[in-house]
């Protein structure tokens, strides 16, 4: 059972109840901090038993039938992980942008963003920060590694690409190794829009815009829209794609690509 997506699921029940949206009867549950509540219905998840069959279907569809689409925190269908883009302008950008939906890994911008003080919260300079992640750890990814090796062993991109270069005798270097992220996210982004995917998949639950963080760090924070929407344009001007989010011709050649999916 995925944490995160049962995790998002248990929230969306529990503040559902809390607000007098479900029954809690019908759940069993009594409301935030009902921890044996909460088991048993993960077992009916597990077992797709009772409600625990739409359960297990996901937010998405168990917030649908229920008709409480404004508690469900997805991206694109998937559940959102742990990490509150009101408190991180990175993931804001980076979760919004991912191929997969609500994705932690395609970048992971929040040790870039702890460097210095204030940096979360600012939006500058993001859409570059996440470009250059989403290369690197697409290429990672092609190497099907662990997550956990790059850079927390030491090593960078160009150490990896020389590991590759040394093992298959390829002329491989680091701007070779960058290209193979860049190909990768692009030929994703291609096959989302075969799939029905638009311009207007790459956002965020609507409550990050308007609910402020009640405590914490980030007290008080919530993600500007208007700059939000300006890190998205950025993010495909580095990508390449023209405002709708699909790839240019141009950017196709460069990388090498042949899709029919392009625009001048």
């Amino acid at each position: 059972m995925d944490t995160m997506s049962s995790g998002v699921v248990m929230g969306c029940i529990m503040e559902a109840v809390e607000e007098g949206r479900l029954d809690k009867d019908i759940f069993g549950i009594k409301g935030w901090g009902d921890v044996s509540g909460a088991a048993e219905i993960f077992k009916k998840i597990a077992n797709r038993s009772g409600i625990g069959d739409l359960l297990a279907e996901g937010v998405v569809e168990f917030a649908r039938e229920y008709n409480i689409e404004d508690l469900a925190l997805h991206v694109k269908n998937m559940e959102m992980p742990a990490y509150d883009p009101r408190g991180t302008k990175g993931y804001a950008l980076g979760i919004a942008v991912a191929d997969r939906g609500a994705c932690h890994r395609r970048a992971r911008p929040l040790y870039a963003e702890t460097t210095r003080d204030g940096y979360l919260y600012e939006y500058d300079d993001k859409a570059e920060l996440i470009v250059k992640l989403e290369n690197e750890r697409g290429f990672y990814h092609s190497l099907t590694i662990c997550d956990f090796m790059p850079p927390y062993w030491g090593l960078s991109v160009k150490d990896y690409a020389s590991i590759v270069a040394m093992i298959t005798g390829f002329d491989f270097g680091e701007e070779d190794a960058i290209n193979v992220g860049k190909r990768a996210l692009t030929q994703n982004r291609i096959l989302n829009l075969k799939c029905g995917m638009s311009r207007e998949d790459d956002t965020l639950p609507e409550r990050f815009f308007k609910e402020p963080l009640p405590k914490g760090p980030a007290r008080g924070h919530v993600v500007e829209k208007d700059k939000f929407n300006e890190m998205v344009a950025n993010y495909y001007e580095l990508r390449g794609w023209n405002n709708d989010g699909v790839p240019t011709e141009k950017t196709l050649e460069l990388l090498g690509i042949d899709s029919g999916e392009g625009e001048n």
